[in-house]
């Protein structure tokens, strides 16, 4: 089984752990992370833009963003 670069997450210049393929994602769908402070607020846009579409890919990522929050950011 080989290890796809692309998915490994890296921090971008806005403090977010994001990899190249959810960055890719995020373009394809004209979703421009660096307009965000933190994931809390590109998750409430992800979850805002499947209100109006429904993109089985965008959906993946956000529940993969929201599951990456959840386990990273919360008070231990």
């Amino acid at each position: 089984m080989e290890f796809d670069q692309n998915d490994l997450r890296v921090e971008r210049e806005n403090g977010m752990f994001l990899s190249n393929n959810q960055v890719k994602t995020l373009k394809k769908n004209n979703i421009d992370y660096t307009n965000y402070d933190n994931l809390e607020s590109l998750i409430f846009e992800l979850n805002n833009v499947l209100i109006e579409e429904n993109d089985e890919e965008l959906e993946s990522l956000a529940i993969d963003l929201a599951e990456f929050n959840y386990y990273n950011n919360q008070n231990k």
